[in-house]
């Protein structure tokens, strides 16, 4: 979180990180298009436009079922729980990303799909029921007003609690979704992008970010 979009130039680095330097594969959803990330690799995917956020957001929902059918099915056949590489989704503006989603209109030679079907609620769906067996990871990162419409969604209210989570820049002393109950020396201090606070069980630590 951050006042607006401060998070951009830590997301990005965080998404170099995982993908060059652990390995990992990484999808990049960036409805801003202010992503410094342009080219994609094997292990680092970056989507920007309605169309590839689309086709990522039917990936990383086959991936999540895959993965619960294949867990699902080794834990009833008695077997050993299957150890899945790890994938990480970073959202760049939840609120902006559902907004190109809605306004998605599929080709007239694709199926056509239900209500409850759409790539938004893949998405939600495959945010929601995303166990941490799955190794599947998603970091969304969003303004501090426009999360708001979010808290209530099924996603929201499995997997994020306000004791947890990343501040990035200035203004935590005046936000409210984060649950701040151990304040440290600079938590009113004016920063820039490239500091912020991790808040670990409701206490906040200042941190350097990665750029």
């Amino acid at each position: 979180l951050s006042v607006n979009q401060e998070w951009q130039g830590f997301t990005d680095a965080l998404s170099s990180l995982l993908s060059n330097s652990c390995g990992v594969r990484t999808m990049i959803l960036a409805p801003t298009g202010k992503s410094s990330i342009k080219s994609s690799s094997e292990k680092l995917q970056v989507f920007n436009d309605v169309d590839s956020c689309v086709k990522a957001v039917r990936d990383i929902f086959r991936i999540v079922l895959t993965r619960n059918n294949e867990y699902k099915d080794k834990l009833a056949a008695g077997e050993a729980a299957p150890e899945f590489e790890p994938v990480f989704m970073i959202i760049q503006s939840m609120s902006l990303l559902k907004t190109m989603l809605e306004r998605y209109k599929p080709a007239e030679d694709e199926k056509k799909e239900t209500d409850d079907d759409t790539p938004l609620n893949r998405l939600q769906l495959a945010m929601e029921k995303c166990g941490k067996e799955y190794n599947v990871h998603f970091v969304v990162a969003e303004s501090l007003n426009s999360i708001t419409p979010f808290t209530v969604e099924g996603w929201y209210k499995t997997h994020i609690s306000g004791n947890n989570g990343i501040w990035v820049g200035s203004g935590i002393n005046t936000q409210y979704r984060l649950t701040i109950n151990k304040k440290p020396q600079d938590y009113a201090a004016e920063l820039e992008s490239d500091f912020g606070f991790v808040v670990n069980n409701a206490t906040a630590t200042l941190v350097k970010f990665l750029q």
